[in-house]
């Protein structure tokens, strides 16, 4: 209150055109100051809240990411793979995500690969698939599809109710 007091007399003083004493400039200067420090502070506290929304499940941040943009360390469009052996091969189920940071699955598939198909590549047989929460396509397999990895039409139809991982 004294500051205030010495301030307010010293736009009094120099209104009437008497000169300021030293102690009046001194406590203008301290005003002056003591604002800026309060500016400082006040862009230092902001700082700070945005540093730690950035740290937290901020939904207004979480609605921006959903949109497409990503924040640091997010994997944009990756596949998970689970593989399991059978016979000579191995039935590899893909699931395919968004991003990193989002647990909704984009599609999924399911496949027999052949490790040994003749000619030094590996054969695939596409057993099933499914986008987003659509209901799950099983292919409609002939013999001449699933012959060359001597199988039945019924073994690898098993094949997808027991060996692909879908989620």
């Amino acid at each position: 209150m004294t500051r205030l007091s010495n301030l307010w007399g010293s736009l009094k003083e120099k209104a009437r055109g008497i000169a300021p004493s030293q102690h009046t400039l001194n406590t203008f200067r301290a005003g002056a100051y003591g604002a800026l420090a309060g500016v400082t502070a006040t862009i230092a506290v902001g700082l700070v809240a945005i540093d730690i929304l950035r740290g937290t499940q901020n939904p207004l941040l979480n609605l921006i990411r959903l949109n497409g943009a990503a924040g640091p360390g997010v994997v944009r469009n990756y596949v998970m793979f689970n593989t399991t052996e059978y016979g000579s091969g191995r039935v590899v189920t893909g699931t395919q995500y968004s991003a990193s940071d989002n647990p909704k699955i984009e599609e999924q598939w399911c496949y027999y690969e052949d490790a040994d198909a003749g000619d030094g590549r590996a054969a695939r047989l596409n057993l099933a698939h499914v986008k987003g929460r659509e209901q799950l396509k099983v292919t409609d397999f002939t013999m001449g599809d699933v012959a060359p990895f001597d199988l039945t039409i019924d073994e690898a139809e098993a094949l997808v109710g027991f060996h692909c991982q879908f989620q």
